[in-house]
């Protein structure tokens, strides 16, 4: 097999440092995105949500909610989002898409 030329070396050098560089970047940004999901059940985070916000805005502030409990009655859909992390747990109430009540216990 015949060697390969400088400037092919060079080549594979760059490619290789490129990929290595692509991995870090990629690990850098799972990181990032797990923190930044674990950060937004926090007290403040539950005071920004208000009384007839919907799900959308609430899924905004708080994310995705760990578990949804729905129910019916006399023409009314009742929906509760509920978080969990670790002991702490976050029960926002929604009548018709809409926040009725809003409760939590934070504990570390």
């Amino acid at each position: 097999m015949r060697p390969l030329g400088p400037q092919k070396n060079q080549k594979v050098k760059t490619m290789k440092n490129l990929v290595h560089s692509i991995k870090l970047l990629m690990l850098v940004s799972v990181i990032g995105m797990l923190v930044a999901c674990g950060s937004k059940l926090t007290p403040a985070n539950l005071d920004k949500v208000q009384n007839e916000m919907t799900t959308a805005q609430v899924e905004s502030i708080l994310g995705k909610p760990t578990e949804i409990k729905t129910s019916g009655f006399m023409g009314f859909t009742a929906t509760t989002y509920v978080y969990k992390k670790g002991r702490t747990e976050v029960d926002i109430s929604f009548v018709n898409d809409k926040v009725m009540t809003k409760s939590g216990s934070f504990e570390n």
